[in-house]
């Protein structure tokens, strides 16, 4: 993978939207941030959650019986409010353009609920669970694309 960095929310949701729309020639009319701009709900082609998480969540493995490895967290407020705005999939990404993909059903079907320290419902999912979007394959058909 080519090495970049995503510094804040709004390029994670920019360098989403470019990647979707120049491979899944993915349309999108309006963004909703929430989440103090952390998330994105993007209404388009079909409604889709960009995530921008800076770092996985390392314990997960040792947290949950039978689970191994990182995992990801989302707070249960923010998944109901995908479910009420009829968010499809979640995109994560990271700040080095990790991009991973889940749909949201599947995200709440296989993940743990739990309290965090802070008294927040969340749920934790882990990465082996999630699709890993690959961006050397897209960003080699984006060059194929325009030759």
């Amino acid at each position: 993978m080519s090495e970049m960095q995503i510094l804040n929310e709004e390029n994670a949701v920019r360098f989403v939207l470019k990647e979707l729309k120049a491979n899944l020639n993915f349309k999108w009319e309006h963004i909703h941030y929430i989440n103090k701009k952390r998330y994105a709900i993007v209404k388009g082609d079909s409604k889709i959650a960009i995530l921008f998480k800076k770092e996985p969540f390392n314990k997960f493995g040792e947290m949950f019986e039978g689970e191994s490895g990182q995992g990801d967290t989302v707070n249960c407020k923010h998944l109901q409010e995908f479910i009420v705005r009829e968010v499809k999939d979640i995109y994560i990404i990271r700040p080095n353009g990790q991009l991973f993909k889940k749909d949201l059903y599947e995200f709440i079907k296989l993940s743990h609920k739990w309290t965090n320290k802070e008294g927040k419902e969340v749920r934790s999912i882990s990465i082996h669970k999630l699709e890993e979007v690959n961006i050397d394959q897209l960003q080699s058909r984006i060059e194929t694309k325009s030759l």
